[in-house]
């Protein structure tokens, strides 16, 4: 009988490394910067435009931002494409896992108490 458990845990391990060494090539670039360059909104709901830089490509995206007060928090979310930052979306298993060309990244910010 197998652990499917232990072969589920080993090939999200796989597909990590797969992504942070092919697909992003985090040894050539390390990090994700994103600048912001223009905030249009309110304290309740925010859209922040600004340069997104991922595998040493930079493009323009906008961030759609929630607040959440009473949990001290921001969530947001914002589509990217893939190819535009020069990124070969992933793909595993001859092709039968792979990922879209358009991803959604999704942030959660926690906020300092006090602010």
């Amino acid at each position: 009988m197998h652990d499917v458990t232990a072969a589920t845990a080993k090939l999200g391990r796989e597909i990590g490394a797969n992504i942070r060494d092919k697909v992003l090539n985090t040894a050539k670039h390390p990090e994700i910067s994103f600048r912001s360059t223009l905030i249009a909104g309110d304290a309740t709901a925010a859209t922040v435009t600004g340069d997104l830089t991922i595998a040493g490509s930079t493009r323009p995206v906008q961030l759609r931002l929630t607040a959440h007060p009473d949990a001290d928090r921001v969530t947001g979310a914002a589509s990217i494409v893939q190819t535009n930052h020069g990124i070969k979306p992933y793909s595993a298993m001859f092709g039968t896992l792979k990922v879209k060309d358009v991803v959604e990244i999704e942030v959660d910010v926690r906020l300092p108490a006090g602010r």
